[in-house]
């Protein structure tokens, strides 16, 4: 084969394969995911929290989002997810140490009843580095159907056997007295 042919048959197969990669599925590793949501935390603690940045955080459904109590669970979640980085004082940075993919119950997280739209749940820890000491911060991270994005947990309204309720997922550990 001669060097024109070679040139034109490198050049439509770059063209074939180019034109494949659009159509293939694409996805960021776990690792990359739970990275960003590390790096989403960094940012709120250095700036003021606008509304949007809470559905960053946590999934909430597009046809739930204008849900009074969904709303609230929002925002209670957020507060308990910034509570656990920022204890006992700010974080200088925050690293992902590890991520696994979670196949039973994780603790103090349930992981039973995942919704439909829920794909993977992972157990992400996070290295917190303050002035004075490192942390650790254990946390889980749902992916969801169709979305190219890690999120701390969901909020959404379930149906219950002709009633809907709003739920978490995933679901808080209850602890009796």
């Amino acid at each position: 084969m001669d060097e024109g042919h070679a040139g034109f048959i490198t050049a439509v197969m770059v063209v074939l394969f180019s034109s494949c990669s659009a159509i293939l599925p694409t996805g960021s590793k776990p690792e990359d995911l739970a990275k960003g949501l590390a790096d989403k935390i960094m940012e709120l603690i250095r700036s003021e929290p606008t509304d949007d940045v809470f559905f960053e955080l946590i999934y909430v459904p597009s046809e739930d989002r204008s849900n009074l109590e969904v709303q609230y669970q929002v925002v209670s979640l957020f507060l308990l997810s910034g509570l656990m980085f920022v204890n006992p004082s700010t974080p200088t940075s925050i690293s992902v140490a590890g991520v696994n993919k979670i196949e039973t119950k994780l603790m103090p997280w349930i992981t039973d009843g995942k919704p439909a739209f829920v794909k993977d749940v992972y157990s992400v820890t996070y290295m917190c580095t303050r002035n004075a000491s490192t942390t650790v911060v254990n946390f889980p991270m749902i992916t969801v159907e169709n979305e190219n994005k890690g999120y701390f947990f969901t909020v959404y309204v379930k149906e219950t056997g002709g009633g809907t309720q709003v739920a978490w997922y995933p679901g808080p550990l209850i602890v009796g007295p």
